[in-house]
């Protein structure tokens, strides 16, 4: 598996982000690394593109990176057009 996970720099290459923006998402928990080298670099899942791509085109419609968050915890994912229960992402503010 670790041969198909992408870099940093593969990752910012592929969706057209800053390293910046990408740490963001990191850390208010919108996506995660899939694992850590020995020297502390991330590495992802090829899946965190699309997340991305996602969380990108949520915003240009409206939502706010928590309203994002909230409804990724609820089950809402990048796979699907509802969540659990028929879930659907919260109406922008």
């Amino acid at each position: 598996m670790a041969d198909q996970l992408l870099t940093t720099a593969e990752v910012l290459r592929r969706s057209g982000i800053s390293r910046q923006v990408l740490y963001n998402y990191i850390d208010i928990s919108l996506i995660h690394h899939a694992e850590r080298t020995p020297g502390g670099r991330y590495k992802f899942d090829p899946a965190v593109v699309k997340r991305i791509a996602l969380i990108q085109r949520l915003q240009r419609h409206g939502y706010s990176l928590r309203d994002i968050r909230e409804t990724f915890r609820q089950g809402f994912s990048d796979n699907a057009q509802h969540g659990p229960g028929g879930a659907s992402a919260p109406r922008p503010a």
